[in-house]
């Protein structure tokens, strides 16, 4: 299993922080809608009683909505990655004046499984970006200019916990678990070639669960995530300097 290709950045700086105790799209799926129903019978007193909440549906396919991120647009609606665990799909929903239209954007194979988790951003044309996992790779998917598109960030790595980062100038930056022997892997898509890359970030007691990943206005990164041995939250900071 090869884990590193080639290093990206000049070095990650690990902080602890607190130690608590122990392809193409298919047909996109028939639009479907439910009534708004309020779910706050009794708020509570304070800041919080000012705000009510509605729940309504965005896919109601049983088996369907585990595994799932948001992001909102520019026009303040909202679009979701997630997985449909009987059919092992990549799904991606969003909501427009027209109401909630869901695609299927990776699976219809049976031999393998898609999920342990999604991370969704959305670009300045609003236009999806996903890195989610397969049966043993990690995997990246992307809408542009009316056609879905589907990469391979690694072929050997059976992985979760990922997060996703889109720079302002088109580079893709991506956190995750390798879960087999418990890394935590980086990864960044060069925008002009389209080229993944990957490091090893951090290989100490069984690192890289539940990842989140910035990337600061300087350039550097920073990925939080916790331990599973000697249980801790972390940060791992960049350098290019």
């Amino acid at each position: 299993m090869k884990l590193v290709r080639s290093l990206l950045v000049g070095s990650f700086f690990l902080l602890l922080l607190i130690s608590p105790n122990p392809s193409t799209a298919s047909s996109e799926v028939p639009e479907e809608q439910s009534p708004v129903q309020p779910v706050l019978a009794n708020a509570p007193e304070g800041p919080s009683a000012l705000i009510t909440w509605f729940t309504h549906d965005a896919d109601t396919t049983s088996g369907r909505g585990r595994h799932n991120d948001i992001a909102v647009d520019t026009n303040g609606y909202p679009h979701i990655s997630y997985i449909d665990e009987g059919t092992a799909d990549l799904m991606y929903a969003y909501q427009d004046p027209g109401g909630w239209h869901r695609w299927i954007l990776d699976g219809h194979n049976p031999t393998e499984t898609i999920g342990w988790g999604t991370a969704l951003v959305l670009d300045g044309e609003n236009d999806p970006h996903i890195l989610y996992f397969g049966s043993s790779d990690v995997r990246y998917m992307f809408k542009s200019g009316g056609g879905c598109y589907k990469e391979v960030v690694e072929p050997t790595l059976i992985a979760d916990g990922g997060d996703i980062f889109l720079g302002s100038d088109g580079t893709v930056y991506a956190s995750y678990h390798e879960a087999l022997t418990d890394l935590l892997i980086y990864s960044e898509r060069d925008k002009n070639t389209g080229s993944w890359s990957s490091v090893l970030v951090d290989d100490v007691k069984s690192p890289g669960h539940n990842t989140s990943l910035v990337v600061k206005d300087n350039g550097d990164r920073a990925i939080s995530y916790s331990r599973y041995e000697d249980p801790a939250l972390l940060i791992a900071e960049s350098s290019d300097g």
